[in-house]
């Protein structure tokens, strides 16, 4: 399997069109938005129990509006994989439901996360999008108020 490809970058930073362009490719599906891998590290630390895994998966919101069944991802499962591996098998699911052979992910929180990426996943690959930071704060003060913008 090839190496993730994940995208680090600001919020309005131009992810959306890029994790678009991306998924454009025949070969790499990138999910919007994901939350759900660090959540996931912390409660399943080292090994996964596979059951206690896949429990998890059916708590998360996020996997549904993805159109990823827990139990589609608990049949890329074994027992001794590693958090990694287990997150990885999330998002293989994505990308089969795609058609496609590799995955990706761009959620601009994660920036806050990246010893933790390293951790996980030794083997990927990172685009850094950057965009001035004059220019992001400008677009983020257009957007109207809501989840993203309350307490600014």
């Amino acid at each position: 399997m090839s190496p993730p490809l994940i995208v680090l970058v600001v919020r309005r930073s131009g992810t959306t069109l890029l994790r678009v362009m991306l998924d454009r490719s025949s070969e790499l599906a990138v999910p919007d938005e994901s939350y759900f891998g660090p959540q996931l590290a912390h409660r399943h630390p080292g090994t996964v129990d596979v059951a206690s895994f896949v429990d998890d998966l059916r708590r998360i919101r996020r996997l549904r509006d993805l159109g990823i069944a827990a139990d589609d991802v608990a049949t890329r499962l074994r027992a001794g994989m590693t958090t990694g591996e287990a997150i990885g098998a999330v998002f293989e699911t994505y990308a089969a439901l795609q058609g496609k052979a590799r995955w990706g992910d761009k959620t601009p929180l994660y920036m806050q996360y990246l010893p933790l990426l390293e951790r996980l996943f030794p083997e990927a690959l990172y685009v850094h999008l950057i965009r001035d930071g004059r220019v992001a704060a400008v677009s983020h003060l257009a957007v109207h108020r809501g989840i993203m913008t309350e307490g600014w």
